[in-house]
């Protein structure tokens, strides 16, 4: 097996488990408002963005014992949204549903550098337990998404913490870098884990 076939198999994996989960509900999620946050916005900007500017991925990835890591340059917004279905994800605490279950709080400072947060958190069993955004002045010159993705039922436990560390271009948002780290473990099995990371190269 290539280093890049394993790397793509590594993030099929984490998106299996999501697919597993049952949280892709496209049909269920179509034209949500942004209630908390705009997330999935944020990251199909990113995915136009990095298409457009042929951007290329340095890509670590570990599943059990084996590591590897591939550098190359997804073709188009279809492989680039592939790369970040993950996070794309994360909209489900938007769910008309939802409203009403999220205690958010902003402007909190962050203790390791001049950012300040809007934490997104709650208490419920909800697939989203919280999402953090760190920026710059205000929400909108986003620095750093950080967030935990956990499900738990009879059958198997899941969970996985996703980040994102952005600059900023022409005074718009652009990915750095992003990771996964997560794991499943079905009942009476062992547990599955898996860790993803990226770093992102946009040419000048």
């Amino acid at each position: 097996m290539t280093r890049q076939r394993f790397v793509t198999g590594c993030c099929r994996l984490a998106v299996a488990i999501v697919l597993t989960g049952g949280l892709f509900a496209c049909s269920q999620q179509a034209g949500t408002p942004a209630r908390y946050y705009a997330i999935d916005s944020l990251v199909r900007g990113q995915i136009h963005l990095l298409a457009a500017r042929h951007a290329t991925l340095t890509k670590t990835a570990s599943l059990g014992a084996r590591q590897d890591t591939a550098t190359f340059t997804p073709g188009d917004t279809l492989a680039w949204t592939k790369e970040l279905d993950l996070f794309l994800e994360l909209k489900t605490l938007n769910k008309p549903t939802n409203v009403g279950a999220y205690t958010v709080t902003d402007n909190l400072p962050d203790t390791r550098s001049n950012l300040r947060i809007k934490s997104i958190e709650t208490q419920q069993p909800l697939p989203v337990r919280y999402l953090k955004v760190f920026y710059h002045g205000t929400p909108a010159r986003v620095r750093r998404i950080e967030a935990q993705f956990r499900e738990d039922n009879s059958l198997y436990h899941s969970g996985r913490f996703l980040t994102m560390e952005f600059d900023e271009l022409q005074q718009q948002p652009v990915l750095l870098a992003y990771s996964v780290t997560g794991g499943q473990k079905i009942f009476l099995g062992d547990t599955v884990a898996y860790t993803v990371s990226a770093k992102v190269s946009v040419p000048n």
